[in-house]
């Protein structure tokens, strides 16, 4: 089963198979205050691939989550590089991916 999701401000369209499910550890570093949380958590929770988002810890201006999948990692890259409020820091581990928030 496949899901187009159409990004409406550069037109691009990315396909993710959302019969694969699977999970990563998602860090954003930045994060200065309540706002940027919670602007920074909507703007991720939009991803067409990421099912649900869940605290793992937040210290330093570094935020965790546990996140659910539909599809696979390359294609959740895809879609952060499209987006201008992320920055991929790292993403050389299977499970783990380090994003910088852009505000």
């Amino acid at each position: 089963m496949y899901l187009i999701n159409f990004l409406s401000s550069g037109g691009f369209s990315f396909k993710s198979d959302t019969s694969k499910k699977s999970f990563i550890n998602i860090s954003i570093e930045g994060i200065k205050n309540l706002e940027e949380f919670q602007l920074s958590k909507e703007k991720l929770a939009q991803f067409i691939s990421i099912n649900n988002l869940e605290i793992q810890s937040f210290k330093n201006n570094i935020i965790t989550y546990k996140v659910d999948l539909m599809g696979d990692k390359k294609t959740l890259i895809a879609n952060i590089k499209s987006s201008s409020f992320f920055e991929i820091i790292s993403d050389k581990d299977n499970d783990k991916l380090s994003l910088f928030f852009i505000n």
